[in-house]
């Protein structure tokens, strides 16, 4: 109750404050709480040692505080792409297995966060063939949940990148290729021919 309290009162000493209850709530084993505590802390954190040891604190109580860890995981995740480019190996794997998790869950924002850091580092590697599985899993939920625009958003990037390769007989196209090309004629109506 402390921490909300703390977290809506706008105070000039909010950020000591709430490093006061994250030490607390972690010396008395509350680990959720100092998740949370720990994530807020590090989206204004100055110092940038501080802020990772904040996230890998909450990335590392994973199997208490699952729905903190995949937090902490992606701000990681974007934090890494948009300093140096890449994921490690490492963080690469655990984004694709908090995508299977975030893929049953009603999580929008994890889902499309997680979503936007593996687009990003398919797209960087040029790999069409995990594009097109991406779009294929995530247009399912888009649908699902009726956000049209962004299913359209991804349907225009991916035709951008693929190209030439749309113009493929959708007999001889795989799997992937198949759903991408049928979903864009029945966005827009158009029939396919073989």
């Amino acid at each position: 109750a402390r921490y909300v309290i703390t977290s809506n009162t706008p105070s000039p000493e909010k950020t000591a404050r709430l490093r006061l209850l994250y030490e607390e709530a972690r010396k008395k084993g509350c680990n959720t709480v100092a998740n949370n505590i720990g994530l807020e802390l590090s989206a204004v954190a100055t110092d940038v040692t501080q802020r990772n040891l904040l996230l890998k604190d909450a990335m590392q109580s994973g199997k208490s505080d699952h729905y903190n860890a995949v937090r902490a995981l992606l701000r990681i995740a974007r934090i890494s792409i948009d300093e140096s480019g890449t994921l490690t190996q490492q963080q690469f794997d655990e984004c694709i297995r908090a995508y299977s998790y975030l893929y049953n869950q009603r999580l929008d924002n994890l889902f499309e966060s997680c979503h936007q850091i593996l687009w990003d580092m398919f797209k960087a590697r040029r790999d069409e063939k995990n594009l097109l599985t991406l779009y294929r899993y995530s247009s399912l939920v888009w649908r699902l949940r009726r956000k049209s625009e962004t299913e359209q958003k991804y349907r225009n990037a991916l035709t951008d990148i693929l190209g030439s390769r749309l113009s493929k007989s959708i007999l001889v196209a795989d799997r992937e290729l198949r759903y991408f090309i049928s979903r864009g004629a029945s966005s827009t109506g158009e029939l396919l021919s073989p």
